[in-house]
């Protein structure tokens, strides 16, 4: 496989003794740019990893990551990879995530290379947020108009959605619940080739989604916060009726399920 290939190409290009990082560099940029892809998948970690990684802590990209530092060749080959997985969840380094919404707003590209979502709508802000540290305002106005027109594009009622305000660090207590909503909404909107969803919330629905908004939407998976309550249907049609080719539906006590099957062909398990 291409990868194999790029794994030995990598073992071939740094032996014990390496001259140089120039001899090295000039090594690996003289491959086409199929090899150089395979690089990069060679040094992403399994989707497996990433999903168990600590990732609040670190980010298990990390060497992909490094990769894509060295020049813009590889920055070009590695940053579509670095967006396939995102996670968005508050709880931490609100900084970095509100950085990544606004990159996705702005590379149309990168946002097309977005495969996978977790997006986590129920937040209550830890102590590391409330001491956020970071520049003011966190989100700016004009951050926030693009994420609202953002959101307009994508759902068939703003009214259901608390839409997005220059937000400074001392009003971050009062507007934690509908901040962290409103990222997990845009998160999703963002992502039009998005093949898998992961959804978090506490009491919460999933606003109307246009039609055919996710048409490369297969897996879907809805989980409430709370331990003891299981997630409702009702709580996901606004998206799966958006996502005509979902054909996983993953909840845990998922209740409240249709009698009719009529409304969802596609979803075979």
């Amino acid at each position: 496989t291409r990868e194999q290939l790029a794994s030995n190409i990598l073992h071939f290009l740094i032996p014990s003794q390496v001259p140089s990082i120039n001899t090295y560099m000039a090594s690996l940029l003289s491959l086409p740019p199929e090899l150089l892809e395979g690089v990069a998948a060679h040094v992403r970690p399994p989707q497996a990893d990433i999903d168990s990684y600590p990732w609040q802590y670190m980010n298990s990209n990390i060497r992909l990551y490094r990769l894509a530092q060295t020049c813009r060749a590889l920055r070009d080959v590695c940053l579509p990879r670095l967006y396939e997985t995102l996670k968005f969840e508050l709880l931490f380094w609100i900084d970095r995530q509100v950085a990544v919404l606004r990159t996705l707003t702005a590379r149309p590209d990168l946002a097309r290379a977005v495969k996978r979502i977790t997006a986590n709508a129920s937040v209550m802000l830890s102590s590391e947020i409330r001491e956020y540290t970071g520049g003011d305002p966190i989100i700016s106005a004009v951050d926030a108009a693009t994420f609202n027109r953002a959101l307009e594009e994508k759902i068939d009622d703003m009214s259901t959605v608390e839409p997005f305000h220059e937000l400074r660090q001392a009003d971050l207590e009062a507007c934690e619940e509908a901040l962290g909503k409103s990222v997990a909404y845009l998160s999703i909107a963002l992502a039009p080739e998005v093949t898998s969803i992961t959804f978090y919330s506490f009491y919460d629905a999933l606003p109307s989604f246009k039609p055919g908004s996710f048409p490369c939407l297969t897996t879907f998976e809805v989980r409430d916060t709370n331990t003891e309550r299981g997630a409702v249907f009702d709580d996901v049609r606004g998206l799966l009726a958006a996502a005509s080719n979902v054909t996983q539906l993953v909840g845990c006590a998922l209740t409240q399920l249709p009698d009719e099957t009529t409304s969802y062909p596609g979803v075979k398990k």
